[in-house]
C-alpha cells in the first residue's frame, strides 16, 4: 500500500524502518488528508508518537500520547518543535519502548 504523504513524511517512514525494524512499530494515519503529518505507535497501541514534516523545512514537530490511542482515552504526554532527525529518533525510541 502506497502511504500518500510528502516526500519528508516518506523519507522518514523509510528511515525509521531501516533504523528500528519495519516490524517494531505500527504506521498510524488519523490524518489521511494532511500530507506532512503522520503517526508511529508501539504494538499494543498504547503510546503514539506524532509527527509532523513541511516540504522547506529540515526540522520536525514532534508529539507524544499515551493511553488508548484508538479513541479518545489519551493523555499528552510532551511535544517538541523545530526537533532534528537524531534527537527525533531518540524520543521515538523512548516512547515507544524500542532497544536503540
Amino acid at each position: 500500500m502506497e502511504i500518500q504523504k510528502n516526500e519528508r513524511i516518506k523519507f522518514l517512514i523509510n528511515h525509521l524502518e531501516q533504523k528500528f525494524g519495519v516490524n517494531r512499530f505500527l504506521i498510524k494515519d488519523f490524518w489521511d488528508s494532511d500530507l506532512e503529518a503522520i503517526g508511529f505507535a508501539n504494538a499494543s497501541e498504547t503510546k503514539l508518537v506524532y509527527v509532523s514534516a513541511h516540504e522547506e523545512h529540515n526540522d520536525f514537530y514532534m508529539a507524544l500520547e499515551s493511553g488508548d490511542i484508538n479513541t479518545s482515552e489519551y493523555t499528552p504526554d510532551n511535544e517538541y518543535n523545530n526537533i532534528d532527525l537524531t534527537n527525533l529518533e531518540l524520543i521515538f525510541a523512548k516512547h515507544l519502548d524500542l532497544a536503540v
